[in-house]
Formats: structure tokens, C-alpha cells, sequence
């Protein structure tokens, strides 16, 4: 149970001195190697990304108890998966435990870089390394398990257009449509912060970057591209392609 993080420390805070924060790892699916930036380790706050996995959790869950989702169910996981739906994402993190979501994330999934925030599921504090397992534990079928898994992965490559930025949008036009994505990302408008998160599950690799900085120097745009630039850097450079 990881649960014990520091709460971002002073040298990982953004100032208004500072152009932001940003971490990235990446996760080869044929070796299960992870290569990252340096602080690749440091957790960030990790916003609607983890409700991939409330999701997938729900149905993993429900298939162990010898039931199937009804057609209500399936449209509300749908929305969480396609739409970002916090509502919907909500409902099913009381349902199945609230706190005890995040628990079987980090021991299902293998987390080292995870800390929950009590009752607060878009809190949770997850490294970019962390977030590249995650991805691999929707992708393997360990979070939704055999039955679900493609329906899910399925659902994520639907994300709209409009929401679909970041990573995917990185890719070759003819790649981005086979790529299973989530963003996450929250104005704290008391800190005047934006914090935004990309990750992006592929054939053979899962990308995550993080990010976080002032409002002062951006809006969701400015993480958005982060997401992208530093997408177009790494995959090419490490796996000698985007595919």
C-alpha cells in the first residue's frame, strides 16, 4: 500500500519564475522495459486519467461475481471511456469501494509511485512511471480482464475529436485511429495551476506525459502541446517509429 508520497516537494513546485513541470515515460509492450525523463518518478496529480481505470475496474469486478453489465451500465461506462464523463466516473468509484479502487490500481497494476488522496479519485497522486503501468494492465486485461478489455481499449479510441489531443495528435493521421487514449486535466483555479495529463496505449508501447504550470503562461493548450512536442521527440527516438 503506497499511500505515503510527499506532497509536492518545494523543488518540484511551480513558481512564477518557472515555464512548468513536465515528466514522461514510456513503456515498451514486447519487453515491458520503461525508459523515462529524469523525473519520471515524481508524481503528479493525476486528474481524469485514472478513470480509465475505475472503469475497467467496474466490469473486471462484475464479470468475477457472475454478472454482465446492463445496457444503462455499459452507456455510463461508455461516457467515462469516450467522453470523460466525471459524473459517470464518480458513480462507479462509491459503487466499488471508493478509496479501495485506487488500493487494487496500485496492487493489481504494480505501483511503486502512487499515493491515494483520501476520497478524492482525481487526486490521486501517480508518477509518469506508474501511469505507463497502468496503461499496460487496461492493454494485458488485468484491469477489466479478458472479457472487456478490447470493448474498453475500443471505447478509449473513440474519444471525440475535439478532446482528442496531446499524444494521439502527434501520430501520423493514418496511425492516431488504432491508438487507445485518455487526457486528464483541471484548472485549480486557487493555486493558478493547470495541471493536464496524456496517455496513450498502442500496439506495442504506452505513453504518458505529465505536466503542471502557471496559468499565467498558458491555458489547456499549452498542455496539450507539451503532450504532443515532447511525444513527437520520444517515440521516434526510442522505438524508431510512432507505431
Amino acid at each position: 500500500m503506497v499511500v505515503g508520497l510527499p506532497r509536492w516537494r518545494a523543488a518540484d513546485q511551480v513558481t512564477d519564475a518557472d515555464p512548468g513541470w513536465s515528466a514522461w515515460a514510456l513503456l515498451d509492450r514486447k519487453t515491458l522495459a520503461v525508459t523515462g525523463s529524469g523525473n519520471a518518478a515524481s508524481p503528479n496529480r493525476v486528474e481524469f486519467m485514472v478513470a480509465v481505470w475505475i472503469a475497467a475496474d467496474n466490469l473486471r469486478r462484475l464479470t468475477e461475481r457472475g454478472f454482465q453489465p446492463n445496457a444503462a451500465e455499459l452507456v455510463a461506462l461508455s461516457s467515462v471511456l469516450r467522453y470523460g464523463d466525471d459524473q459517470a466516473a464518480q458513480t462507479f468509484y462509491r459503487r466499488n469501494g471508493g478509496d479501495q479502487i485506487i488500493q487494487r490500481l496500485i496492487d493489481l497494476c504494480g505501483l511503486a509511485e502512487t499515493a491515494i488522496r483520501p476520497g478524492w479519485w482525481s487526486l490521486t497522486e501517480m508518477s509518469s512511471n506508474d501511469a505507463v503501468r497502468m496503461g499496460a494492465c487496461i492493454a494485458d486485461g488485468r484491469a477489466a480482464g479478458p472479457r472487456w478489455t478490447e470493448w474498453v481499449l475500443d471505447e478509449m479510441r473513440q474519444v471525440p475529436r475535439e478532446e482528442r489531443f496531446g499524444i494521439v495528435a502527434s501520430l501520423p493521421a493514418n496511425q492516431q485511429g488504432a491508438v487507445a487514449m485518455t487526457n486528464g486535466w483541471t484548472l485549480h483555479v486557487n493555486e493558478g495551476l493547470w495541471v493536464v495529463n496524456c496517455l496513450a496505449i498502442a500496439d506495442n508501447w504506452v505513453l504518458a506525459v505529465q505536466t503542471r504550470y502557471p496559468q499565467r503562461i498558458g491555458d489547456l493548450g499549452y498542455g496539450a502541446k507539451t503532450c504532443a512536442d515532447i511525444a513527437r521527440q520520444v517515440l521516434p527516438r526510442i522505438l524508431g517509429g510512432a507505431s
